[in-house]
């Protein structure tokens, strides 16, 4: 069995330039442009890391505003 990729794109995540977590997909990470290798954002793991959790603190304060509002 053989499989044949074509035009074919690797971008590591940390460099995908708009990421945020979804709290009511349950919590996933997501971006809008991830296909847009010209927009990549080139950091390192650790300013990834930092923004990820910002990310994942702006979804819990979003979930706690709809939970509360409710």
């Amino acid at each position: 069995m053989t499989i044949k990729l074509d035009k074919v794109y690797v971008l590591p995540i940390t460099w995908i330039p708009d990421i945020y977590v979804n709290p009511s997909n349950n919590g996933n990470l997501q971006s809008s442009k991830y296909k847009k290798i010209e927009t990549a954002i080139k950091r390192s793991g650790e300013d990834f890391l930092i923004e990820l959790k910002q990310e994942i603190q702006t979804a819990r304060n979003k979930k706690l505003s709809k939970i509360n509002s409710a």
